[in-house]
């Protein structure tokens, strides 16, 4: 099996994964306590304007109707009108899903940057003073959820010192370049606007950190544990036999088979990164599809939550089918079992 096909049959598991999520989160959404009719409206509305707008909605024909009217819209790219703000689902999505994108981006730049290192360290110098002090930390990460980092990062370092922005995604004084890539800190270096990249690297930052701090806990966990395994390996021994380095052992010899379940891990971080986004964002106060899908919850926005969710979840299995490709290409057995199968 070549690695196109091994790709093809990874998309398509994803398509009918995706299928299954629409049928169940389009039930999910209907079955919330509440008349989205009648909290669009108002509780002031006439019964017969509430009654218009459920004809409107199409929420007074059978749910396999209702279902198979939105799959046909969301085929055509139209996710119906969000009763949150008034406007087209995707045309929000569109708006917001790239500010999400780069703060996912940066914490997932943050988790392997911080917690690989952090996992070869460990190992390196495994029971030692910065083994314990690197252990200790992983605990401290992966014991409080990000809403709590969030808050505690704000109050320390933007309230307390005062040294980065508590809220949003650029400073007033700023403006935004011209939207190319909808990925704010690409687009101030593509129209060379560096003021505007400097405070959005500020901005962004202690969002981010708060986001990636679970994840940098389980990576460097799961790193280190991976490398102490490998290194009582007999390939290591032999390396140290021929009086190797130990830089080279640890970055050539052990880094590369303790990377495979890493990568593996990091794939699932991406789905936490995605969940968590929800919480950072509403305490950061930044203005991308978690926030809109928090406040499509509240106000049972029916097209706001089924679009939402519709797009988290193609991101996941996107995340997914390319750790695997990432996974084939750092583990040559696989490679070679795909090519023999």
């Amino acid at each position: 099996m070549s690695v196109w096909r091994f790709l093809a049959r990874r998309l398509v598991a994803s398509l009918f994964v995706l299928a299954g999520v629409s049928v169940l989160i389009f039930c999910l959404a209907r079955v919330i306590p509440g008349d989205p009719a009648r909290i669009a409206l108002g509780p002031n509305a006439e019964r017969e304007q509430v009654e218009a707008m459920r004809h409107e909605l199409w929420l007074d024909r059978p749910l396999a109707e209702q279902y198979v009217r939105f799959v046909g819209g969301a085929l055509r790219g139209d996710l119906g009108i969000s009763l949150y703000n008034h406007r087209p689902v995707m045309e929000t999505i569109r708006r917001t899903l790239p500010v999400t994108v780069e703060l996912i981006l940066a914490a997932a730049v943050l988790t392997a940057l911080i917690g690989v290192p952090m996992g070869i360290v460990a190992a390196r110098w495994r029971d030692g003073a910065i083994d314990n002090i690197t252990r200790l930390i992983s605990l401290l990460g992966a014991a409080a959820p990000s809403f709590v980092w969030a808050i505690l990062l704000m109050l320390g370092f933007a309230y307390t010192l005062q040294i980065f922005p508590i809220a949003g995604r650029l400073s007033e004084a700023m403006h935004a370049p011209p939207s190319v890539t909808g990925l704010l800190l690409v687009d101030c270096v593509i129209a060379g606007q560096w003021a505007v990249l400097g405070d959005g690297l500020r901005h962004i930052c202690l969002p981010a950190l708060a986001l990636s701090l679970s994840g940098i806990a389980q990576i460097a966990r799961m790193t280190r544990a991976n490398m102490v395994e490998v290194y009582d390996s007999a390939h290591i021994e032999l390396a140290r036999a021929f009086a190797f380095s130990e830089a080279s052992m640890a970055l050539k010899y052990a880094l590369r088979p303790a990377l495979i379940p890493t990568l593996t891990l990091f794939g699932l971080q991406i789905a936490a990164l995605l969940g968590n986004a929800f919480l950072v964002e509403a305490v950061f106060g930044y203005p991308g599809i978690a926030q809109f899908g928090v406040q499509a919850i509240l106000q049972k926005d029916l097209n706001g939550i089924v679009g939402c969710v519709l797009v988290i979840a193609a991101a996941f299995l996107a995340a997914n089918v390319a750790v695997d490709l990432a996974v084939a290409f750092v583990d040559p057995r696989i490679r070679l079992g795909a090519r023999r199968g």
